[in-house]
């Protein structure tokens, strides 16, 4: 399973998008379908028209214009020779295990499903995008994004924000950097030092004066 996700303020485009509505309504790339909304009371997006599920999500994301992010968008992406069902299951209960990890699963998320258009082009192959209002209904209070990245590795193997990259695992460890010794030139000879003569010829060398340090007395009475 591969998850991309991506953070920002602007979930009026990034629903559009998910949903395929708008200016995204000539993308032919994918059918878009099923969809679902999260902590609404509705099992599916069939059960409430796409305008009022968006009106629901730009309300709440709109709520809190103080955030630095106030929608969260999430990519599943299973291995491609897997079928539509198969597909479905796995990206659903991969969204579940994110939300649960992100400690989003109380907000309210548009979730739409994405498979090819024609049966002989698998490319994109079916995947899920998920559209998480990150602000409380109730509260208003956002959640943490810190090391969001990290906690997404629970569930994914290889997350990015933008194509594929390798997986952590597989990367090699840091390796200990080891010190390079230069070797020694054979053909160096060290040059000698001339050092000065501080007798001059003829006489004893000059002794060295010390300071006579004086005797402490004591205290005298």
């Amino acid at each position: 399973m591969i998850v991309r996700e991506s953070r920002g303020k602007d979930l009026r485009r990034v629903f559009k998008y998910a949903a395929r509505i708008g200016e995204n309504a000539n993308m032919d790339d994918t059918l878009v379908g099923p969809c679902y909304l999260v902590n609404t009371g509705f099992s599916q997006a069939s059960d409430v028209e796409i305008c009022h599920a968006q009106a629901a999500l730009e309300a709440i994301a709109d709520s809190r214009p103080d955030l630095k992010y106030t929608v969260l968008h999430l990519t599943f992406s299973p291995p491609p020779d897997r079928s539509f069902e198969a597909a479905r299951e796995e990206c659903l209960e991969a969204y579940g295990r994110a939300a649960h990890a992100l400690n989003v699963s109380d907000r309210i998320a548009f979730l739409a499903f994405h498979s090819p258009r024609s049966p002989d082009n698998q490319i994109p192959p079916t995947h899920l995008h998920a559209v998480i209002a990150l602000p409380c209904p109730e509260t208003g209070q956002s959640v943490s994004m810190h090391r969001l990245r990290d906690r997404l590795f629970a569930v994914s193997d290889i997350p990015s924000t933008a194509g594929f990259t390798p997986d952590r695992s597989s990367r090699m460890p840091n390796q200990p950097k080891q010190s390079q010794q230069q070797e020694p030139n054979q053909n160096y000879t060290p040059k000698s030092t001339p050092v000065a003569s501080t007798t001059q010829p003829g006489l004893p060398p000059a002794r060295r004066k010390t300071k006579r340090r004086k005797r402490d007395r004591g205290l005298e009475l």
